[in-house]
Formats: C-alpha cells, sequence, structure tokens
C-alpha cells in the first residue's frame, strides 16, 4: 500500500513539474532547487514515515536503495537536466529563451518608460511656453502667478539636471 502511494505521488509530483515548468517558465526557473529540496524530503519523510508506521522494514534495505535511485533519477531526468551542460565528452548548448524573454521584457518596460518621459518633457515644455505667452496686466499680478506657478525653478531644474 505504502509503495503504491509513494510511486503514485511520484507521477503527480512528475505530471505537476512538467504542467508548471511549461505554463510557468520563469517562475519554475527561479523556483528549481525549491522543488528539488522539496523532492528529498518528501522521500526522506516517506522512507521515514514507512518505517515507523510499519509498512517498511530497515531489513527490506533493497527496497529503500530502488526508492532512493527512483527519486535521484526522477531528479537527474526531470529537475537537474536544464543544469546539465556536459556529460562525458559531449557538450550540450544550452536553451537560453528564457534569458532572453527576460531581457525583451526589460527592454520593453525601459522603451515604455523613455516614452513616458518623452511625452511628459514635451508636456511641461508646451505648459511653459504657454505660461509665457501669457502676459498679466500688471506686475503685481506675475508675481502672484509665479508664487503659485513656480515653473522658472521647475524649468532650471529639468535643464540644469
Amino acid at each position: 500500500m505504502g509503495f503504491k502511494f509513494y510511486v503514485v505521488l511520484l507521477i503527480l509530483l512528475s505530471v505537476g513539474n512538467l504542467l508548471y515548468g511549461y505554463f510557468a517558465p520563469v517562475s519554475y526557473t527561479r523556483n528549481l532547487t525549491l522543488f528539488r529540496k522539496g523532492l528529498y524530503t518528501v522521500h526522506v519523510l516517506a522512507i521515514l514515515a514507512g518505517i515507523l508506521f510499519g509498512d517498511l522494514s530497515i531489513s527490506n534495505w533493497k527496497l529503500i536503495l530502488i526508492l532512493s535511485i527512483l527519486v535521484v533519477f526522477f531528479d537527474l531526468s526531470l529537475l537537474l537536466t536544464p543544469n546539465i551542460t556536459k556529460l562525458g565528452n559531449a557538450e550540450f548548448q544550452k536553451e537560453e529563451s528564457l534569458i532572453n524573454q527576460t531581457i525583451l521584457k526589460m527592454e520593453n518596460i525601459t522603451n515604455s518608460n523613455y516614452d513616458r518621459i518623452k511625452l511628459f518633457y514635451s508636456l511641461l515644455k508646451e505648459a511653459s511656453q504657454y505660461l509665457q505667452s501669457i502676459s498679466p496686466a500688471t506686475p503685481t499680478e506675475w508675481d502672484d502667478c509665479n508664487r503659485q506657478v513656480p515653473l522658472n525653478k521647475f524649468r532650471e531644474f529639468i535643464f540644469n539636471n
């Protein structure tokens, strides 16, 4: 009973791992070491639970060894595969699509921010030109306008920095 549950748990972990890696590759890559630690923790806890509840005996070391080999194979074949770059004399090229996707996303964000800054600057320039074209009737009104809208200080800050 315990062995069947353990195998079903490994199958569910493998299917969940493949689906998660397919639908959320960025998050999957970030959490890969956590998955590996979780797999080995589940393995050790399952062995200990099997021994404590009497489903597994230490004298049945061959079964424990088979289960451990199964977990190590699962780790190497599914979880550690993206990190293997050399096996014997053969070298594998890593697929860097995830890195390229992240770089492309960051470039898009940078370009978007640059466009926003350009638009904001042009709006400020137009507002400054418009406010300079308005001439108040008396100098006291102009001073009141400067106190309410300190564009000169803001313009100096933008052009000097």
